[in-house]
């Protein structure tokens, strides 16, 4: 099975033709992948409680379906933002994944199980600003990881199982790269087989590695950021990561982005 890992994705209100439909730049190796994870900041929601930032009218996602309309693909959405937003917001995003066939993880610890996979949604305990947060997601602390969460863990392991990690952390605590990197590899010498972590950040990670019998991700960057900031630089390129579970090993394709409409970033071309 080849799993396509994507770059964060922060959808908006899309006002062109090629900002409604980002991912035609990347067609050829969405249609190579058999299963497509895809974390995304924000929500797909018209209720005027929830931030304009964070609102999206959900066509730049279905966009995908077009590409790869019979591949499962997971959105990945229960994250430090859930907390900011009212229940309805989180329901009628919900909604729309269901209704248009997209698979999301469960709340709290219960990871998604689809076929031989076994996905855990996470996030770094520096990230969660109140205790809503807790009722989709789990946090955890990766300086010291409970020994209960790490058993959970290691139960899921069975024979030809393929257990994968999303985890959102922030690079703003002390040591936290460092950090990140030992939890990380605590999980691959568990079993898991695939460590996906992204955070608040427009350019990627070049130190993604593989360990062991597993590969880390510490970053891949922004795919589609509908909400730049004018002030703030961003970096020309992302990354995607096809990894292959028979090899276990992943091979990685730089993007290059570019930036329409003055705040739409959104890949260009795969290099």
């Amino acid at each position: 099975m080849r799993i396509l890992l994507l770059g964060t994705c922060l959808f908006g209100e899309a006002n062109n033709h090629r900002s409604v439909a980002p991912f035609q730049p990347l067609k050829s190796v969405l249609r190579s992948a058999d299963f497509v994870i895809l974390n995304m900041d924000g929500f797909i929601t018209s209720s005027e409680s929830c931030s304009e930032r964070l609102k999206s009218d959900g066509r730049q996602l279905l966009s995908i379906k077009k590409i790869i309309p019979h591949t499962p693909v997971l959105v990945n959405f229960k994250g430090n933002f859930t907390g900011r937003v009212e229940k309805s917001v989180i329901d009628s995003t919900e909604s729309f994944l269901k209704r248009n066939n997209f698979l999301y993880a469960p709340e709290m610890i219960r990871p998604l199980i689809y076929g031989t996979l076994c996905i855990f949604n996470l996030i770094d305990l520096n990230l969660v600003e109140n205790g809503e947060i807790m009722k989709y997601v789990l946090p955890v602390q990766i300086e010291e990881p409970s020994p209960i969460f790490l058993d959970v863990i290691k139960s899921y392991k069975k024979p030809l199982r393929r257990i994968i990690v999303c985890f959102k952390w922030s690079s703003r605590a002390t040591n936290a790269k460092k950090n990140l990197r030992k939890f990380a590899e605590k999980l691959i010498d568990l079993g898991v087989d695939i460590f996906f972590a992204y955070g608040d950040s427009n350019s990627y990670n070049d130190d993604n590695y593989k360990y062991k019998n597993g590969i880390i991700i510490e970053n891949l960057g922004d795919l589609v950021n509908n909400s730049l900031y004018h002030r703030r630089v961003y970096a020309g390129s992302c990354e995607i990561c096809l990894f292959d579970t028979i090899v276990r090993d992943g091979y990685t394709f730089r993007i290059k982005r570019e930036i329409i409409d003055d705040n739409v970033l959104i890949p260009a071309q795969m290099y």
